[in-house]
């Protein structure tokens, strides 16, 4: 679960869409602490690696409905360098 997690986080940060994961880290902290506030003591150990879990389920939730950020700066960049392409095959 974390590594789906950790590479939606890794495409947002490589395509500089920092703004989304820093407000999904903000709301999956918030959520993992309120977890981990009662689980930890029903369940002990377990509880904690509840609530890490499902601070990585938070992360892919919070961050998928910007999906759509990160789908328009690839296709700019993509454009963008098409553009200058052509350009330059134009000049040679």
């Amino acid at each position: 679960m974390a590594g789906f997690g950790l590479t939606v986080y890794g495409i947002f940060t490589g395509t500089g869409t920092t703004r989304p994961v820093r407000d999904s880290s903000i709301a999956t902290l918030t959520v993992f602490i309120a977890i981990q506030a009662f689980s930890v003591d029903l369940w002990g150990n377990h509880g904690l690696w509840l609530a890490f879990t499902l601070f990585y389920c938070g992360r892919i939730a919070f961050l998928y409905p910007f999906i759509g950020h990160v789908k328009k700066k690839c296709i700019e960049f993509r454009t963008a360098s098409l553009s200058s392409t052509e350009e330059m095959a134009k000049v040679n």
